[in-house]
């Protein structure tokens, strides 16, 4: 369920790129809302052909950072934009 506030807007270009993208569980780590950035452990990343780890993201949309917390669950979606790892959408999960 999208908890408002947390879920990414885009256009319909960058919309159809997420709808091709899975989903992908991770925890927070770590968030620095200032500079953009979150910190997730995450199970692996299929369309990223990335085995789960812990590593930090850049959130393509600063808006989805306010609200998360260390310790909290979500799910995501990112993608390699010209060799930076984003964070395109994201929900917290119950």
């Amino acid at each position: 369920m999208p908890v408002p506030g947390l879920c990414g807007r885009a256009g319909p270009a960058a919309h159809a790129a997420q709808s091709a993208a899975e989903w992908t569980r991770g925890e927070v780590r770590r968030v620095d809302a200032a500079a953009g950035k979150l910190t997730l452990r995450h199970e692996e990343i299929r369309n990223l052909d990335m085995p789960g780890m812990t590593m930090v993201f850049e959130a393509r949309d600063k808006a989805l950072l306010p609200g998360l917390k260390a310790g909290d669950t979500v799910r995501f979606q990112a993608a390699d934009e010209q060799g930076r790892l984003v964070i395109t959408a994201l929900e917290r999960m119950p």
